[in-house]
């Protein structure tokens, strides 16, 4: 279920309510600040996470992509477009920008939160500044539903023109990886390793999901798609159909 929060510039911004499992989590965990300093760290983390998606939008609407709105999600956003970046250029630019937004953003917070004489916001700063740059680390890497998943399997297309290959090979990367934050999870023993695990696995198999519907549809016409550049026409390629 999702719930309006309002809109900016004309885009929508919408909360689903998985979002209060990460509340729950926080107060789970007794934040030695209290019930007030999880409240903080979740308000202030969604900041983060909006601010994130919304260098996604501002950047792709620079380089000539429709942007519609924003869901945000545990661990997460989802910024929607109606229309890609016209490059390929735009596209990768339109990627990163929230992760280096992201990282911008997480020194920001950890040198205010050193220099700040309040304890309770010094804590919630540095707490949020270092998740915030652990997450964006995590977000480099190639799988799905990461940045760096959609960077890979754009390049894929690029390189090999194939779209049945280019969904095999970030599906197997993709599994890959999943498999070792689970791992992890099991080796640290920590809860937030096991909650990313979990967050990842599941949001990771429902975009390969789909990354497979989308491929078999584009299958039918033989075009390298997405994204479907404006200023190029859509290339015939050799494209096995997927069973």
């Amino acid at each position: 279920m999702r719930y309006p929060l309002g809109k900016v510039r004309g885009l929508a911004i919408e909360a689903h309510l998985s979002l209060l499992l990460p509340l729950g989590l926080l107060a789970l965990l007794k934040q030695p600040d209290g019930l007030l300093g999880a409240l903080l760290r979740f308000a202030l983390s969604l900041v983060v996470v909006l601010l994130h998606e919304l260098a996604h939008l501002a950047v792709g609407l620079y380089f000539g992509a429709q942007p519609q709105g924003i869901s945000l999600r545990p661990f997460a956003g989802l910024s929607s477009l109606s229309e890609p970046p016209h490059s390929v250029r735009g596209d990768v630019v339109t990627t990163l920008a929230g992760p280096l937004s992201s990282l911008f953003l997480g020194w920001l917070l950890v040198g205010f939160g050193s220099l700040t004489p309040f304890g309770t916001i010094s804590q919630v700063c540095k707490s949020v500044g270092y998740t915030t740059l652990y997450w964006t680390v995590f977000n480099l890497l190639p799988a799905l539903p990461m940045d760096a998943g959609r960077l890979l399997w754009r390049w894929q297309v690029c390189v090999s023109g194939n779209l049945s290959s280019a969904a095999d090979v970030t599906a197997i990367t993709s599994r890959i990886i999943q498999g070792a934050v689970v791992f992890l999870g099991f080796v640290t023993h920590n809860p937030f390793w096991f909650a990313l695990a979990v967050y990842l696995y599941f949001v990771g198999t429902l975009e390969i999901a789909a990354l497979m519907r989308e491929t078999q549809s584009h299958a039918a016409t033989a075009t390298v798609s997405p994204p479907p550049y404006a200023d190029s026409r859509p290339e015939r390629v050799e494209i096995k159909r997927l069973d």
